[in-house]
């Protein structure tokens, strides 16, 4: 599959040289939208990527907001147990990246979330194994 932007996805054709069917918008399977906005004062997002772990689909993707009045991109994350939703309303990894976050585990299992902030690398820790 081939996730991309604010979470379009689309399962590729074998030999990946296109997309095997049309787009679908994974924005559509989080709860509560496009009734109540993921966040607040959410614009636009960009940086989707999925991962499983732990049985669990984690929807990932950071978001242009105007939470505090002034603009904001924040990574956030949605769960579900399916790959195309339903997904949780998401929850904030980090708040004031520089357009995307990416996470992966160390070797010793711990989840970690790494992003750019201020053009300096932050890593932070998000759960153990």
């Amino acid at each position: 599959y081939l996730v991309w932007g604010g979470g379009y996805i689309a399962r590729m054709k074998d030999d990946l040289s296109d997309l095997a069917e049309e787009p679908r918008s994974l924005q559509m399977a989080i709860e509560g939208y496009p009734t109540e906005m993921p966040l607040p004062n959410q614009l636009g997002e960009r940086g989707a990527f999925i991962f499983r772990d732990g049985g669990k689909y984690h929807f990932v993707y950071s978001a242009w907001n105007l939470r505090d009045g002034g603009g904001h991109f924040d990574a956030v994350v949605c769960e579900g147990t399916a790959l195309f939703g339903p997904y949780s309303k998401p929850r904030r990894l980090a708040t004031d990246v520089q357009r995307q976050a990416m996470l992966f585990r160390d070797a010793a299992g711990a989840l970690l979330a790494v992003y750019s902030k201020d053009d300096r690398p932050v890593i932070v820790p998000l759960s153990k194994r």
